[in-house]
């Protein structure tokens, strides 16, 4: 593979994970803002961080096994997308607001 190859791939990942955790994001809150319950709300967490952790810790421990087979082979082509960090702990700040009833701000909203 040539890294321009690499690059392409990187930018897909990254903003096709932005935008699947934007969609999620925005239809926990939506789920959220109908009944708020601490139930939704630990949903909404476990969804935002389950791919957090996935793309963290499952390459680290898929290396751990033999080099050359087909787990240490898996793990060293996992990347963590760009700004997955970031973006998690925005979406889950957004569901903190809606769940702590907190007055969100609109960006593009003119009085």
């Amino acid at each position: 593979m040539t890294s321009s190859k690499i690059t392409r791939e990187g930018l897909t990942s990254n903003g096709t994970s932005a935008i699947i955790s934007s969609l999620m994001n925005y239809t926990c809150g939506c789920v959220l803002r109908r009944k708020v319950t601490a139930l939704r709300l630990w949903v909404g967490i476990a969804l935002n961080l389950l791919p957090l952790a996935f793309f963290k810790y499952l390459p680290v421990l898929l290396e751990l096994g033999p080099a050359g087979s087909w787990q240490y082979d898996l793990g060293r082509q996992i990347i963590l997308p760009l700004g997955m960090s970031f973006w998690t702990f925005q979406g889950l700040s957004y569901l903190f607001d809606i769940y702590f009833e907190e007055e969100l701000a609109w960006i593009f909203h003119k009085p």
